[in-house]
């Protein structure tokens, strides 16, 4: 009994398959049928191989969450700004120039007003 009704359930999900192919097949015709190749005006740059390269701009978004909304940094504005383009200490900065051999500078541009960090408030909570 029970491989007759995993035969005729296997038959029903054959049957009911084909014509969601048909509908697909159709739908890609037409898709063919209408679609233009895009041409472009001008051509693209190659890509610039990472040896050339000398300078790298960085940016730098605070996010919280939205059931976070008055959410105070623990540490103020030069802090973050130190950590990542400090000189002459421990930052991002002066670690890419120290494992480049002083080929590579990186400059991140923190969100913010110049003394106030701005946050970008993520429309979830944090729990999600």
């Amino acid at each position: 009994m029970k491989k007759i009704l995993f035969v005729v359930l296997l038959i029903l999900g054959f049957l009911t398959q084909l014509p969601i192919e048909q509908k697909i097949n159709a739908t890609t015709e037409n898709f063919n049928k209408y679609y233009v190749e895009p041409k472009l005006e001008f051509d693209l740059p190659s890509y610039v191989p990472l040896n050339e390269v000398d300078s790298f701009s960085n940016i730098v978004i605070f996010i919280r969450f939205n059931d976070y909304g008055c959410y105070q940094p623990s540490y103020p504005y030069n802090y973050y700004d130190a950590m990542f383009n400090g000189v002459d200490q421990v930052s991002l900065r002066d670690y890419y120039l120290e494992v480049s051999y002083d080929q590579l500078t990186i400059d991140s541009y923190l969100s913010s007003d110049g003394s106030q960090i701005n946050f970008y408030t993520y429309i979830s909570d944090r729990s999600y």
